[in-house]
């Protein structure tokens, strides 16, 4: 294991692995918050669509008697205590009146705590929310389910929500689907990583096995150049001029040496 490690072609693999694993780690994250906030926008414009869409139908059958001013919140109670039936609605509101637990429901409450209108449709464990009475609007998840949570100035409180299973089971659908992308991507960068290291390396290599002919004795070869002028084909000529000063030195040792021996083989010979 040490030695693997102290392999370049490991060490830039494993640092190449580590960065485009925090990358796509971090695009991953970012486009499943980007689709979650999304989708948690768009149910919530719906609740929205949906509050405006009934409270415009409580009074439409039923008009008030100054249709200029708001109604008192007498009136709203007694319009929210006696809303009608479903035949006075729009057909998105059915739900409202239906038994079952489909579609979006609405519940809303007395300063009192009393009720005075709970949809058909609605969870059996509904209460009245706790929150400051300042009219403020509060959007929280509550298990498999979306809540607008709202009490106004007069005490009176109101919860319109709907169930979002299957939007969730939606999100955790895409949430394998990156997570598996993801994975796929970072295994496909690790192979083309594993090329790309061994590319730029094998100059090295062929530098390396034509250095150990060179000193096993075959003084004539040279490290064959890519003509890139690149950092390797520069060490490579550094290493080729090197070679030849070496081999130009060893031809004048040899020349030498012969020429000594010619000089001193008459003398030797007169003498015998």
């Amino acid at each position: 294991m040490k030695r693997l490690f102290r392999s370049v072609r490991w060490r830039l693999l494993l640092w190449y692995a580590l960065i485009l694993l925090g990358l796509i780690t971090g695009l991953c994250l970012l486009a499943f918050r980007l689709t979650a906030n999304d989708r948690t926008s768009q149910i919530d414009r719906e609740i929205r669509s949906f509050q405006g869409t009934f409270f415009r139908s409580l009074f439409a059958s039923q008009p008030l008697p100054n249709k200029d001013a708001p109604p008192s919140l007498d009136e709203i109670r007694q319009r929210l205590r006696n809303p009608g039936d479903a035949s006075s609605f729009p057909p998105e509101l059915h739900a409202l009146f239906e038994g079952g637990s489909g579609g979006t429901y609405l519940a809303c409450w007395d300063s009192d705590g009393s009720e005075l209108f709970i949809s058909a449709n609605a969870p059996a464990d509904l209460t009245p929310p706790r929150q400051a009475g300042d009219g403020s609007t509060q959007y929280v998840e509550m298990g498999p389910r979306r809540e607008q949570h709202r009490i106004n100035p007069s005490g009176m409180s109101s919860i319109i929500g709907r169930d979002i299973a299957a939007e969730q089971a939606e999100l955790r659908n895409f949430g394998l689907l990156l997570a598996l992308g993801g994975a796929a991507v970072w295994l496909a960068g690790l192979g083309g990583g594993w090329w790309l290291a061994g590319r730029a390396l094998k100059p090295i290599d062929t530098i390396g096995r034509t250095a150990s002919r060179i000193a096993a004795g075959n003084l004539d070869e040279r490290i064959e150049l890519a003509r890139t002028d690149n950092e390797l084909d520069q060490l490579g000529g550094v290493l080729n001029d090197t070679f030849d000063r070496l081999a130009a030195a060893i031809e004048r040792q040899k020349r030498f040496t012969a020429d000594a021996s010619h000089e001193l083989r008459t003398p030797v010979t007169i003498i015998l």
